[in-house]
């Protein structure tokens, strides 16, 4: 979901006074995570300093294996959060086998910045199977609005609301289309606002389904 924190070494000579910069980018994090650092094995300390720490290297231990260490804390820290957070969507949609598949994938590609991209293109598939089954067509989402907007009208959701609910699949699908389906510039601060869209509208839909 997006690179929620970035690690710089610094490396010196025989490994002496070498050391970690890390970067993250939610600063309510920071408190959380002092204590966790300060248990590795690898961590001589891990001091906080405008906004990052700095982390420096216990003996006998090597760069590269600080480093390791504090790798895997992350990943383990963040993934667990954010399996937790869509953990509610993954349940809604457990009726709908092909999206819950493809959603459930997207959520464990999520924290790795190598598969933004096919993150992202998953979260959108699920979407998007999610909307065929739910308007009973097989059609792509960029051509789903006259079908979309009689479903809505079904469910007596109002005409602002409708309009409003298009108007934001709009400009999800033509966001992937652009951006996401080449690979083109996507944006740090993009990927969260998609994957929380995503969870948005399949949460809407699974719960006027169940009404």
């Amino acid at each position: 979901m997006g690179k929620l924190y970035s690690i710089i070494r610094k490396d010196y000579w025989a490994g002496v006074n070498s050391y970690l910069k890390l970067h993250i980018r939610n600063m309510e994090d920071m408190s959380d995570l002092q204590d966790k650092l300060e248990s590795l094995s690898s961590v001589k300390r891990a001091n906080q300093n405008n906004g990052h720490f700095i982390i420096y290297v216990r003996e006998p231990y090597t760069i590269d294996e600080l480093e390791g260490e504090v790798e895997s804390l992350l990943k383990k820290y963040y993934g667990s959060a954010n399996l937790n957070d869509l953990k509610e969507t993954s349940v809604a949609i457990e009726s709908y086998d092909k999206a819950k598949t493809v959603f459930d994938k997207a959520s464990l590609q999520c924290n790795s910045i190598d598969n933004t991209r096919e993150c992202l293109d998953n979260f959108r598939l699920s979407l998007e199977l999610v909307l065929k089954e739910v308007l009973q067509n097989d059609k792509s989402l960029e051509n789903q609005r006259i079908p979309l907007m009689r479903y809505l009208e079904q469910k007596e959701v109002s005409s602002e609301i409708s309009a409003l609910f298009w108007h934001v699949l709009d400009c999800y699908s033509k966001y992937q289309n652009n951006h996401v389906k080449h690979n083109l510039d996507i944006a740090e601060n993009d990927i969260p606002i998609i994957i929380e869209q995503t969870k948005s509208m399949i949460n809407i839909l699974t719960r006027l389904e169940r009404e």
